[in-house]
């Protein structure tokens, strides 16, 4: 489809001083050329009291093949009146520039008062070949509705004007006309229409022609048109460079003529193939022109969009968007084919399926609903059936009435701009096909019309039939959907409707934080779901409270919740709020349907928040803040006492509620949750008042499972599923996920970021039950929930990383960091300080200095007075490691990966992808083929031990490929072959020896890594571990010589703890790692075997000689505590050394059984009787001489 232009200049009257305007419209090349396009120059004089336009058109049609139009027009008013009125005529000049156009003989001038009847000129001899049928000269003079025709330059341009005017005209090498027009007024201007020739030699006579013409020019000129060459090379884009000569020859001529070239704005290219963008078409200026028209402007429109349409605002924007429409499809079925035609017959082949399904299915009873429901509408809106809302359940605060303005002011183009960007480009469109990607791609050349449509809805213009419709899809719910309650129905509306509803409820958002409950979270700005989650754990752990009347959780559940609400109670509740009347509903799906749902389900709420508020014993009792209920939408959990008269009243509530708004509780699906003892009687009361059945833990609330005690990893596993079949799909195979204790300490910051923002529900609550009138980074807590623990992991961590910029100055003085990198308590060294806040210390004149010397020392002093603080403003918490100060996950996970030093190997066993440097190396990124095959320790290693054995050295694609070569490299290895054990062994030393470098700063080179497997195969020889069938094959190998043949006996020995003389004392003492943490435990009894005293103790990441070595020392540390001379030692190590006396484990089982406690803490014990069962046991066992029986293998 091929492009075109119209050009148009306005000369507009003005009566004041303030200068001329010119704006001028030029085609532009999009990279999807649009099928005509303008330029447009609009002149604003001064003076003369004349309205002027000039007009250059420019059409590509493939049924008149016309392709250029140069159209003037003048416009002239009569002498401005003294009231400075100015009274227009109209007198029209249009000339057509064209290609395949019909030439006819016209002199070189004309006219100075033409008033021309086109039929002279029809019979005027045709001298040269016609580039077009002379019938299409009148086809374009009707459609501009003027009265004259003529053309010049061979039928290149065309000539057209109506009523008198007087002009003159004369041609130029075959490529320009210059016109001359005066005004009544004796003003006269020259503009000349350029169409350039290709190429360079064929434009060298049009710039001779342009710089005779510009010989002695005074009045003002302008030149417009196609040149057909480039000024610069940022005037083109693809394909070769551009050509400097071609650029240089008009550069030159225009600066000769003087002529400037006139800025604009759109598009950069108004010419394009498909794959060359270049800026052809271009206005120029000379010296007279610039001072008679100072403010003179190109603008590039499509003229597609701004030539369709008729109406004005709303109506003219979808009328233009049907027309864009009509012109798509027809591009669509040139380029494409019809593909609408094979859409639609797939449609009648999904919907004969469709068909065949129903016909088994009973739909009749829906139908009937919703003809009831549309009846309803009906009459509600006719004023039939309204039922007045009960008197509210308190009083609701009201929007002021300039809140309640803003909702209804007309929006500027900058908030439409938000609304649409802010939107997701790949939505699916509505019926008219334009999705939000059209609106962000387009938006310069819509921008002006949907403003006007946008503004027009806010006027309450009528929309046009369609403009609001939507397309209602069926989602389901689940896989292998098959019934119609399996399905989810969602709207798809225009994206202009839904533009207009966004903008509705992004005013709304910013008045509900104000009129909404607290405890109502769901879509209102700055509240989360994740602050109910928290907060609903924490009121569960309140459950088992022991009450008279115990306390009581109550989950609703309501039926079609969104479906169900009344429009007149949804109107009463909005009128509460203080809002105006509105005729406009909301269809399904609409973005204004929750903001409107939350002012309905208000009811709700302030009603459960008011039955507890004159009546303490229906209040749920709890540690911090009461907490009434808890809702995200129409998702409501109550938390309630269990007594007649509670649940009595909630029960009537509800009904009233029910009856009033439409809602409809589902009592067979609504749960209740109850203490773990709570008595039968206590169940059948709130059974039988509410008819709500029980439910036991762990329950489903918004997703996340709540659980009563402590937490399993069996509780998340539904929740692990969805994440890990969300993880497997093809688009997130990249994602970096951080699992296990990582994650964890992210989401702790966050959550104590939050609590030290304190502006949710979850924060208010935990600061009322934990922190009361303590600061956070100090606060103790005696019984430590699991919440609070993770916090706590936390809290120095996140403290370090928050600062505070002065505002009002509501900063703790001493605990909060404000002044300098910590907390002044710290800098000061005060143990504890008096509370103050940093607004005590400063006036309106500035820093207190005199009392800021009372507290704190001159060199502070001298530092806070050079801090800034704004008491106008608020505080502000800053996260340092963020870019903007605030919290998020990204800077987080930056900075404790940074902390924790994690590598990709770290976190392998645990599938995440954490790179660093390879610590063998330091160059490449460590992975486990670096590591274990490629690196140059790997390489090294495995190319001694192939060699050893004979093999060829091997490139391995991975660890398994390499065990694989092992075990097959000779037809005689079996599971028990060193040539199984060999390459075993080198990966297991290999790990060891990557882990003590990178953990203990010790050596890592391929020698130390050979000499550990050797030095372990020769301890395997020695210990008689090896068989004959262990060097199969293999006999040449330097531990062949310990494969004889070896057989062994197992027998049973008792063993038997011996009691130390009298007067002496014995210190048993043992450790062991689990789960890579170690911890120790030891004990110390008399000669009678009675325990004087025991302890548990853990001491981090060690192995387990080391852990030995300090489970000794700190029992021997105890013993010299308490003066211990007569001492004796026994430990179940051989390796602790000679010194100590060796027993077996089993009579080492009560230091055994201490170091297997896994406390999470320090403890100790002064008496057997307060050991923990297994080691008070094992005790009591040991002092009566109970020995324990130990198998033993001896060679035969």
């Amino acid at each position: 489809m091929k492009t075109g232009k119209l050009w148009r200049l306005n000369f507009l009257p003005r009566n004041d001083s303030r200068g001329r305007l010119m704006r001028w419209r030029s085609p532009q090349a999009d990279p999807a050329p649009t099928p005509i396009q303008e330029l447009v120059i609009e002149l604003e004089g001064e003076g003369s009291g004349l309205g002027n336009r000039f007009e250059v058109l420019s059409t590509l049609g493939e049924s008149c093949g016309v392709a250029r139009t140069l159209e003037a027009v003048r416009a002239s008013s009569s002498p401005t009146s003294s009231q400075g009125e100015a009274h227009a005529s109209l007198e029209e000049l249009q000339l057509f520039n064209q290609e395949n156009a019909t030439q006819a003989e016209l002199p070189a001038s004309f006219g100075e008062e033409a008033k021309q009847d086109p039929k002279d000129t029809q019979g005027a001899d045709i001298k040269r070949k016609p580039m077009s049928e002379v019938k299409h000269l009148d086809e374009v003079r009707r459609r501009l509705k003027l009265d004259h025709g003529n053309s010049f330059l061979n039928g290149k341009v065309w000539c057209l004007w109506s009523g008198t005017l007087r002009l003159s005209f004369q041609e130029g090498e075959d490529q320009v006309v210059h016109g001359g027009l005066t005004f009544q007024s004796g003003e006269t201007i020259s503009v000349s229409a350029v169409y350039a020739k290709c190429t360079r030699v064929g434009r060298r006579p049009l710039w001779s022609c342009l710089e005779g013409f510009s010989r002695g020019r005074n009045e003002p000129w302008i030149i417009a048109g196609d040149f057909n060459v480039i000024a610069s090379s940022e005037e083109r884009r693809g394909g070769r460079p551009a050509n400097g000569t071609n650029m240089d020859e008009f550069n030159s001529s225009m600066f000769t003529c003087g002529l400037s070239l006139v800025d604009f704005d759109g598009c950069p290219f108004t010419w394009t193939n498909g794959k060359i963008w270049q800026h052809l078409d271009r206005a120029l200026i000379n010296a007279r022109w610039a001072a008679a028209y100072p403010v003179t402007r190109v603008s590039h429109l499509p003229r597609v969009w701004q030539g369709s349409g008729s109406g004005v605002g709303m109506q003219l924007f979808y009328s233009k968007l049907s027309s864009l429409r009509t012109q798509l499809r027809k591009w669509n079925k040139e380029e494409f084919g019809n593909n609408f035609a094979r859409v639609q017959s797939a449609e009648v082949t999904y919907k004969q399926r469709e068909a065949e399904f129903d016909s088994t299915g009973d739909v009749s009873s829906m139908t009937h609903l919703h003809e009831a429901r549309a009846m309803y509408l009906r009459e509600f809106v006719n004023g039939i059936g309204y039922v007045p809302p009960p008197t509210l359940p308190q009083e609701l605060p009201r929007v002021s009435e300039e809140e309640d303005a803003g909702l209804r002011h007309l929006p500027d183009l900058e908030e439409i701009r938000a609304v649409v960007f802010a939107m997701d480009a790949n939505s699916a469109p509505g019926p008219d096909g334009f999705g939000v990607g059209f609106y962000q791609q387009c938006w310069e050349i819509i921008k002006a019309d949907l403003l006007g449509a946008v503004q027009d809805f806010f006027k309450g213009v009528q929309q046009p039939r369609g403009f609001s419709s939507a397309l209602l899809v069926l989602i389901p719910k689940t896989e292998g959907a098959c019934q119609w309650k399996d399905f989810r129905p969602i709207s798809l509306c225009n994206t202009s409707s839904k533009i207009i509803s966004k903008i509705l409820a992004n005013r709304l958002g910013s008045l509900q934080p104000k009129l909404i409950s607290p405890w109502q979270t769901g879509f209102v700005p700055g509240r989360g779901i994740m602050d109910n989650i928290l907060l609903a754990q924490e009121l569960v752990l309140e459950l088992d409270r022991k009450l008279t009347h115990p306390n009581l959780v109550l989950k609703l559940d309501m039926e079609k919740a969104y479906d169900r609400v009344e429009w007149p109670f949804l109107l009463f509740m909005l009128r509460s709020f203080g809002f105006s009347e509105s005729s406009r509903g909301v269809r399904q799906g609409d973005p204004l349907s929750p903001a409107l749902f939350l002012f309905a389900a208000e009811f709700l709420g302030r009603g459960l928040q008011q039955l507890g508020l004159n009546h303490k014993d229906r209040r749920f009792v709890s540690a911090g803040a009461t907490v009434p209920y808890l809702a995200f939408a129409d998702d409501t959990i109550i938390f309630t006492r269990c007594s007649e008269p509670s649940l009595t009243a909630l029960h009537e509530f509800l009904l009233l509620y029910q009856k009033q708004s439409g809602q409809k509780v589902n009592t067979g699906k609504s749960t209740l949750l109850t203490p773990a003892r709570m008595s039968e009687e206590h169940i059948r009361l709130v059974e039988t008042t509410l008819g709500f059945y029980r439910q036991s833990f762990p329950i489903k609330y918004l997703g996340v499972p709540l659980v009563r005690g402590r937490m399993g990893t069996i509780v998340f596993d539904p929740l692990l599923a969805k994440l890990r079949a969300r993880l497997f799909h093809w688009s997130s195979k990249l994602l970096k996920t951080a699992l296990g204790g990582v994650g964890e300490a992210i989401f702790a910051c966050k959550s104590w970021w939050q609590l030290r923002k304190n502006d949710s529900i979850w924060a208010g609550y935990m600061h009322s039950k934990y922190i009361k009138n303590s600061h956070p980074s100090i606060a103790v807590v005696d019984h430590l929930p699991a919440s609070w623990r993770r916090l706590l992991a936390v809290r120095d961590f996140a403290e370090r990383r928050i600062r505070w910029c002065l505002g009002k100055g509501i900063v703790d003085f001493w605990h909060d960091t404000w002044c300098g990198d910590l907390p002044l308590a710290l800098v000061v060294g005060v143990a504890n300080p008096p509370h103050a806040l940093v607004a005590e210390f400063f006036t309106a004149h500035g820093w207190n200095v005199p009392r800021l010397k009372e507290w704190v020392p001159d060199f502070v002093v001298q530092r806070i007075t050079n801090i800034r603080f704004f008491p106008e403003q608020d505080d502000a918490m800053v996260w340092v490691p963020s870019h903007n100060g605030d919290f998020s996950v990204a800077s987080a996970w930056e900075d404790i990966r940074q902390r924790r030093h994690t590598s990709w190997i770290d976190r392998y066993s645990k599938g995440v992808a954490l790179c660093s440097r390879c610590s063998c190396c330091h160059q490449a990124q460590e992975t486990v083929s670096h590591l274990f095959l490629n690196g140059t320790v790997a390489r090294t290693v495995w190319d001694h031990f192939l060699k050893m054995f004979g093999l060829l050295p091997v490139n391995a694609a991975s660890v398994s490929a390499m065990l694989s070569h092992w075990f097959f490299s000779h037809s005689k290895v079996s599971p028990t072959h060193v040539r199984v054990l060999v390459p075993l062994l080198v990966l297991w030393f290999i790990w060891k020896s990557r882990n003590s470098i990178r953990f203990e700063a010790a050596s890592f080179s391929p020698t130390q890594v050979i000499s550990r497997v050797e030095e372990f195969l020769d301890q395997m020889g020695k210990s008689q571990a090896f068989s004959t069938t262990s060097f199969a094959g293999d006999r040449d190998c330097p531990w062949a010589r310990f494969g004889g043949p070896c057989r062994w006996d197992k027998s049973v020995v008792p063993v038997t703890w011996e009691k130390p003389p009298p007067g002496w004392l014995k210190l048993n003492t043992d450790a062991g790692v689990l789960h890579g943490k170690a911890a120790g435990g030891g004990v110390l009894r008399d000669h009678c075997g009675k325990v004087c005293f025991a302890y548990y103790k853990e001491f981090g990441e060690l192995d387990v000689l080391e852990a030995e070595a300090w489970s000794l020392l700190h029992g021997l540390q105890l013993c010299a505590d308490r003066k211990v001379r007569a001492l004796t030692v026994e430990s179940d190590s051989k390796r602790m050394g000679a010194s100590l006396h060796h027993i077996f484990r089993e009579a080492n089982s009560v230091a055994d059984a201490l170091a297997s406690l896994q406390l999470g803490r320090q403890q100790y014990y002064i008496s057997g009787a307060a050991l923990p069962i297994r080691p008070r046991g094992e005790a009591l066992l040991d002092r009566h001489g109970v020995p324990r029986i130990r198998e033993v293998l001896t060679k035969a």
